[in-house]
């Protein structure tokens, strides 16, 4: 009798181990809607609140063909606001982004920011309690012909980012 008592117990002592109060995990990143060239997609994003008080934000695609882009706005200030951004190669502005293209984790075709175009992220909202950011972003690329002299993947010359807007959780760096 003492035996069964003490592998029930282990049982239920076990059970609870792996199943009881697990503790919720927070999302490691959140979302972004936006036009690629008038179609409509679901992006990944995540951010990143870094030194200097200002935030990092990423986004990435992936398509059914294995293919992804891949954006990053760096060093958005921590604040309300509309910031422009700028191509990555301008030394001393602060807020620059590039876009990338894959073929699974090939490296594909570069893109950088078309200058005459309105490049925008602006921070709609910022809640420090349950650290979500929130934005919407706009933003011209086209095909880096030095860095990617031979077209090697299927998304267009020119990539036009309209109508974009981001949440997602952030962390502190």
């Amino acid at each position: 009798m003492k035996n069964r008592i003490a592998i029930l117990s282990a049982f239920l002592l076990s059970f609870l181990v792996l199943h009881g109060c697990k503790k919720e995990e927070e999302p490691s990143h959140g979302s972004s809607t936006v036009k690629l060239n008038n179609t409509s997609l679901t992006l990944k994003a995540q951010a990143m609140l870094r030194e200097g008080n200002r935030f990092h934000v990423y986004l990435e695609y992936y398509s059914e063909e294995r293919l992804r882009f891949q954006t990053v706005v760096f060093n958005v200030p921590a604040k309300k606001g509309d910031y422009p951004i700028h191509k990555a190669n301008i030394p001393d502005i602060p807020h620059i982004s590039y876009l990338f293209t894959f073929d699974d984790d090939l490296a594909l075709d570069d893109y950088v920011l078309l200058d005459e175009a309105d490049n925008t992220v602006s921070i709609t909202e910022i809640n420090t309690s349950t650290r979500w950011l929130y934005g919407t972003y706009q933003a011209t690329f086209i095909r880096d012909t030095l860095l990617s002299p031979i077209k090697k993947d299927g998304f267009p010359d020119t990539i036009r980012l309209t109508e974009g807007v981001f949440w997602t959780p952030y962390m502190e760096k």
